[in-house]
């Protein structure tokens, strides 16, 4: 802008000087087109002087000069003035712009320390939560610690009473009171030790089941336990039938592990009341109690109770709820959402022997077990055993159990929370001529229940909770030690139905069979009876013969010749009346070292260890 003002000056200053020059011009135009000089003439009348035009002048260039510097100077003047107005305008925007960023500078460092603040505040709850933190983790190790001490040196002492108690002939009253107290321990001990395989339950299973015999069970239970303590018990359920789909053994474990410290916990004569409904897929279970000893230990109770840490690891799984209890009067409820279905939907059932040809039903390479307990008990016992090795075949009536065991090769035979009735204990008396492994598998921890499987022979008690993979292990070990023993006795019970069945009811093969039979055993004791003489004898060809054993026993002729002459070697080191080599001639053995070499193949054990392993 002041460069084109001065451009403006100095443009004005030159056509000024031209309009001068251009009106001289024309002037001496006027008088001469040949000169442009005025003559003048002096005083005395003397000569004439020429004199130059004034734009041609000294004076007016010196004129012309000293206006184009004022100009300049006006022009120099008024740039710096512009200059010194814009300067001057910045420092009022530097100024403003100044303020602003000092009173947003203030504004943060207010903000930064109110978070400072707040991160100090943070930082001294993070510690206070650590310190917490730790002393519950201490609280928890030191709890863990002290158990696993308490157990360890629990279990001998109480092993040792349990010894002596049971060697006691002459009071059996003082016998059943140490009995009885000191089982008392170890459940409690065991609890402790059970209880921590609750996380190893497994994935959570969902089956539609009817709820309220599940429900009845759990509080006809704790019915009964209450009674023991004089307990004045009440109890609402509605008895409908009504289908939900829910983790059936979480469930009944659960509710079996709340009840159980109200049963400890209350007092005698005191009441517990217990209100069960269903409502919007919820279970919703509440409990009131006026004991005193309840209410004053229901805090140790949820923070010590074996029962309750394990309870609220399944509420976890089953994403249920405890409300706690009020403090004018003990009351606590249980919630466990289930999806409540139409009992006309098709649902996942148990299959019963009865009610299914099994041949086209279960897969031919799997294991068959056999599982007893009651109808509702069905299917927690599924989701405990089911199994891609297994077929399981449930049944809850004694009567029907030795048919399923006729009719089908039953590997195992499982009692799953099963009540000993009169039925039960009288079939079990029969175990003899039961040759596969029985197994009970109880939802309750009882050192008593051992004793008295122990007493009906059932030497495989599996308590819950424990891991799947375990059971499976467990199951799996016992039959592979029992294959063995068990095809040995088919082959027996074989061999004994065509020794003794009528001969006008069986084929010709069995008879012919039943002939060769008789003459193994009449040559038992000869030691150079073989294949070939027995071939001969009965006047057939050898691959004939190999094959009419093969088919009807499933072995060999010389396998068979063999078996029977150790299983008459086992009989006789039984009975201790021969010595071995004795045994070993009776059996048809020339060389007594070659008779052992063969004992001990057939029955892992020497006929010595055998003979001292029977008495």
């Amino acid at each position: 802008m002041i460069r084109t003002q001065f451009i403006f000056y100095i443009f004005t200053a030159y056509s000024f000087g031209q309009h001068i020059k251009f009106q001289n011009s024309t002037t001496n135009q006027g008088l001469s087109n040949n000169s442009i000089l005025a003559i003048e003439s002096d005083k005395d009348g003397g000569s004439w002087i020429a004199a130059e035009a004034f734009s041609q002048s000294v004076l007016f260039y010196i004129l012309f000069s000293g206006f184009i510097v004022l100009i300049c100077m006006v022009i120099v003047y008024l740039k710096n003035k512009i200059t010194l107005s814009q300067q001057k305008y910045l420092e009022e925007l530097v100024k403003v712009r100044t303020d602003v960023i000092e009173k947003q500078k203030k504004n943060l460092e207010e903000i930064n320390a109110e978070l400072d603040q707040k991160n100090r505040e943070i930082i001294e709850q993070k510690e206070k939560l650590l310190i917490l933190h730790s002393n519950f983790k201490n609280q928890n190790f030191e709890i863990e610690k002290f158990k696993t001490y308490m157990l360890a040196e629990f279990q001998e002492p109480i092993t040792k009473i349990i010894e002596i108690s049971s060697s006691f002939k002459e009071d059996n009253g003082l016998q059943k009171a140490l009995l009885l107290q000191s089982g008392k321990l170890v459940n409690l001990i065991s609890e402790w030790n059970y209880l921590e395989h609750i996380k190893d339950l497994g994935p959570i299973k969902k089956t539609v089941i009817d709820l309220f015999p599940v429900l009845k069970n759990n509080v006809e239970k704790l019915k009964k336990d209450l009674q023991t303590n004089q307990v004045n018990f009440n109890c609402e359920i509605e008895n409908t039938t009504f289908f939900a789909e829910a983790d059936v053994l979480r469930l009944k474990l659960s509710l079996q592990y709340f009840f159980n410290d109200f049963c400890k916990y209350s007092d005698q004569n005191s009441a517990l009341r217990v209100v069960i409904a269903l409502s919007d897929n919820l279970l919703k279970i509440k409990v009131a109690s006026d004991s005193i000893i309840l209410k004053n230990n229901w805090n140790n109770i949820l923070s010590y109770s074996p029962y309750f840490n394990a309870l609220q690891v399944l509420l976890q799984d089953l994403k249920g709820e405890l409300i706690p209890s009020s403090e004018e009067q003990f009351q606590i409820a249980l919630h466990i959402p289930v999806e409540v279905i139409d009992s006309g939907m098709c649902i996942k059932q148990t299959i019963s022997w009865k009610n299914f040809n099994y041949q086209d039903y279960f897969s031919s390479d799997k294991k068959y077990l056999l599982v007893f307990g009651d109808s509702y008990n069905n299917p927690a016992a599924y989701q405990v055993l089911e199994n891609e090795n297994y077929n399981l075949i449930f049944e809850n009536s004694i009567s029907n159990l030795n048919a399923v065991l006729k009719q089908i090769d039953i590997s195992a035979l499982v009692f799953y929370q099963a009540s000993f009735t009169k039925e039960l204990i009288s079939f079990l008396k029969l175990k003899p001529n039961i040759k596969i492994p029985i197994i009970y598998i109880s939802e309750h921890i009882n050192y008593e229940m051992d004793e008295q499987l122990l007493e009906m022979g059932i030497e495989t008690h599996i308590k819950l909770p424990v891991g799947s993979s375990f059971i499976k292990k467990k199951i799996d070990s016992l039959i592979n030690q029992n294959e063995e023993p068990f095809r040995e006795y088919k082959m027996q019970e074989k061999i004994f139905e065509i020794l003794t069945e009528d001969s006008d009811h069986i084929t010709s093969n069995e008879k012919l069979l039943k002939r060769a039979l008789d003459i193994i055993k009449e040559e038992l004791q000869n030691p150079s009876f073989n294949v070939e003489m027995l071939v001969d004898q009965l006047g057939i060809s050898r691959v004939k013969c190999y094959r009419l054993f093969k088919e009807t026993l499933n072995q060999s002729p010389s396998d068979m010749l063999m078996s029977l002459r150790l299983q008459k070697a086992e009989f006789l080191l039984k009975t201790k009346k021969l010595n071995i080599s004795e045994v070993s001639f009776e059996c048809g053995y020339n060389d007594p070292k070659y008779f052992g070499r063969s004992f001990k193949k057939y029955f892992g054990k020497s006929p010595k260890e055998y003979k001292e392993y029977s008495a």
